[in-house]
């Protein structure tokens, strides 16, 4: 049993790191800014740059770089919002939409194995737990 603070978020950390070795998809290596990129584009269908960079709490400049990686990945695409270059908005390409479910896949594969040994108490703990957490950081967007 773990006693120590800083010892139990080094084994949260080692846990997001297996994660992230289980979701190299179609041999793409992909950190969790570009997935969430992803999962937003897939979700909202079309995205401008501005609001990819507020969803992902990250810079303009930063946001266009990870766009542009993955459109050389191939991964999402570009289109011009009505004939202005600098209005862009990014949706998924065909093999973003592939990479997309195939990336699902797995994350359900993973929760699963995570929480099968859970009992329904514990798991119905862990998500008031989650649902909390996840207030208090949209409470603290605000």
């Amino acid at each position: 049993m773990v006693n120590n603070s800083n010892e139990k978020l080094l084994i949260l950390y080692d846990l997001f790191k297996s994660i992230k070795k289980s979701m190299k998809i179609y041999d793409i290596d992909m950190n969790i800014t570009e997935i969430g990129a992803i999962h937003y584009v897939q979700k909202c269908k079309q995205v401008s740059m501005t609001d990819l960079s507020i969803f992902l709490e990250i810079a303009p400049p930063s946001a266009t770089f990870l766009v542009n990686k993955l459109i050389e990945r191939k991964i999402f695409k570009r289109t011009e919002k009505d004939g202005d270059r600098r209005g862009v908005i990014i949706s998924l390409s065909s093999s973003g939409v592939k990479i997309f479910k195939k990336a699902y896949e797995e994350k359900r594969k993973i929760e699963k194995k995570l929480i099968s040994s859970l009992s329904k108490e514990e798991l119905n703990c862990l998500k008031t737990i989650l649902n909390k957490i996840f207030e208090n950081k949209q409470d603290n967007k605000k």
